[in-house]
């Protein structure tokens, strides 16, 4: 994966590079778990308005090295991306929906960690809640994370948004709308 080895833990965030996703604070908690696990490296996939600013804060931390930004992929790209990845990161601190990314990361039984907002109220195989704004806690997501690795990976994705669970969905819907 662009250059890195076998033996690397890579952490990916997919989003749009902008301040309200909070990969500002993402690069901070990998700072400090970077500080700690050698082998450890970024990948941040997604472009926008905060991107310079997010390579030059890289740099700062001095994880310059450390951190890819690979810009706007396709889809079908960031599937393969997801795969490669050791764990999914995304320290959001807007108010949004469920990001479509945590659930592909899920499916492919990537290690999430995300915003405790988001995930507020669930109990998800999977992932690690973790405040946004506290680098340290995300240091420590990252690190259990690590220490954690599964033996193989399988989909950890929620039944309620598995594509049996939607088409069955449907078909009720559809047998209501008959009556």
């Amino acid at each position: 994966l662009h250059g890195w080895g076998a033996k690397d833990f890579i952490v990916i965030t997919v989003a749009r590079l902008h301040p309200q996703k909070g990969v500002h604070y993402s690069l901070r908690g990998f700072a400090r778990f970077a500080r700690m696990i050698p082998e450890a490296r970024y990948l941040i996939v997604g472009d926008g308005p905060a991107r310079a600013g997010l390579e030059t804060l890289a740099v700062e931390l001095g994880i310059g090295d450390k951190v890819q930004f690979a810009g706007a992929v396709s889809r079908c790209a960031v599937a393969d991306l997801l795969n490669a990845a050791d764990v999914f990161l995304l320290t959001t601190v807007h108010q949004e929906g469920l990001p479509l990314d945590i659930l592909e990361a899920l499916s492919v039984g990537v290690p999430v960690i995300v915003s405790r907002h988001i995930v507020d109220g669930h109990d998800w195989s999977g992932t690690i809640a973790v405040d946004p704004r506290d680098e340290l806690e995300v240091a420590q997501a990252l690190t259990s994370a690590y220490r954690h690795q599964p033996a193989s990976r399988m989909s950890t994705l929620p039944r309620e948004f598995s594509l049996e669970f939607m088409a069955q969905q449907y078909v009720e819907l559809f047998e209501k709308l008959k009556r």
